[in-house]
């Protein structure tokens, strides 16, 4: 009910008011017929004010009625409402037609959430009078109170795999083209449509994301367009991002003898680079343990070794994913069984996209009757920017002793920074 108030509520105020006006004529003593005539008056004159009729049929007379007092509030509010309908025409119709003649300027490639953290980079790294080309197809983006205020920017409400947008987005004359979705055969679709676009011309630089692993390798590795390859660069921040986690909060001391324990949960686009970042750590031996708890079947372990993991540590003990509910206690009894009598280091990390659910998780399972699981380092992907509050919560939660095992990873800031790193070196 609140979407459809919001999408449609410039409708909803037109027939407020003009029912409002309509009754009001009918109540009035504004028009002096009787029966079908007075309704047809005043059916017309109430459609007239939105079109400044009022100036021709007159203005109420006793403000001191009811009906009256309605009437001159639907005599200034109509004319508005249909000036602001008239804007929004010229503005989306019109104007929204017309290419603005920019040059060296920066073209994102969709406006989801690392489209939104590259826009920030480039508002806060170049000159405020930088251009940016946004091309987003969905008009009820989270993001476009964001740009539609700001005058550097121009929306193209249009598919950025589609030709006439990106020629809309002046590409020719960019200095920069960023494609930074989750979609890695619509984001590489661009990328072709660009060089077919501009192969007679000079392509500006051009940054593309792959997010799948395979994927990128094969692009980063394999010459198989020495021209693609020197105008494009390829990268995955989610790497980085994961890379940085493991370097920095799970990679082990290599004078430790009872190796470690790592259990993921949740095998997004963060959990699978972190799969990889681990089982890619030649330092890891025997003594350490890899664990998968997923709702889907992502990696038939039987099959890693033989599929384009080359660099992969075959001496990592990689148990058979738990392709389950986190959640479900009989997921906790499992886990436990394979913790109970270990000496070794435990670490969970709560991949899921959800703070909420991470951050409760992490609590339940320190405040949950003792066991093997309650002793983990929980190491939980938070996306929200509230992370200090976040740490408040757990700490009104559950003791200090407990909470210094319950680490929280900033991933908005990381993510920001892998982009950086990669674009605006």
């Amino acid at each position: 009910m609140a979407t459809f108030v919001k999408r449609f509520w410039k409708q909803v105020f037109v027939f407020l008011i003009f029912f409002s006006a309509f009754f009001s004529f009918l109540v009035s003593d504004f028009i002096k017929d009787t029966g079908v005539n007075m309704i047809f008056k005043a059916f017309y004159y109430a459609v007239s004010l939105f079109i400044l009729g009022g100036i021709d049929i007159g203005f109420p007379q006793n403000i001191h009625t009811i009906a009256n007092m309605v009437l001159w509030i639907c005599y200034f509010l109509a004319p508005l409402l249909t000036a602001s309908f008239v804007y929004s025409f010229v503005q989306e119709k019109l104007l929204n037609k017309i290419i603005p003649r920019f040059k060296n300027h920066t073209v994102i490639c969709g406006l989801g959430r690392n489209g939104k953290l590259i826009f920030d980079l480039v508002n806060e790294l170049y000159p405020k009078r930088h251009k940016i080309v946004v091309i987003e197809s969905n008009k009820d983006n989270p993001y476009s109170a964001f740009i539609e205020k700001d005058p550097t920017v121009w929306w193209i409400r249009g598919d950025f795999t589609d030709e006439l947008a990106l020629r809309k987005a002046r590409v020719h004359r960019a200095q920069q083209i960023i494609i930074s979705t989750n979609e890695d055969f619509s984001n590489l679709k661009t990328v072709f449509a660009l060089k077919s676009m501009l192969e007679h011309k000079t392509l500006p630089k051009l940054y593309c994301h792959i997010g799948d692993p395979g994927l990128h390798r094969t692009f980063n590795q394999t010459i198989f367009d020495q021209e693609l390859s020197r105008l494009v660069e390829f990268f995955n921040v989610y790497d980085v991002v994961t890379g940085r986690l493991y370097e920095t909060w799970l990679k082990p001391d290599t004078s430790r003898d009872n190796g470690n324990i790592y259990i993921l949960v949740g095998l997004g686009h963060f959990g699978r680079m972190l799969f990889q970042n681990i089982i890619a750590d030649q330092t890891l031996t025997k003594n350490d343990e890899l664990l998968i708890v997923s709702l889907k079947k992502v990696y038939d372990v039987k099959l890693l070794s033989y599929k384009e993991h080359h660099d992969m540590n075959h001496k990592i003990v990689i148990h058979d994913p738990i392709i389950d509910d986190f959640q479900n206690p009989a997921v906790w009894e499992r886990l436990n069984e394979i913790l109970t009598d270990s000496k070794k280091q435990v670490y969970v990390i709560l991949c899921r996209d959800n703070d909420i659910a991470n951050l409760e998780t992490s609590i339940t399972i320190k405040t949950a009757h003792s066991s093997a699981l309650q002793q983990a380092t929980i190491i939980c992907r938070i996306y929200s920017k509230t992370v200090n509050e976040m740490s408040d919560v757990i700490e009104y939660k559950i003791t200090k002793e407990k909470e210094r095992d319950i680490l929280l990873f900033p991933f908005q800031d990381e993510l920001k920074g892998a982009f950086q790193e990669k674009i605006f070196k």
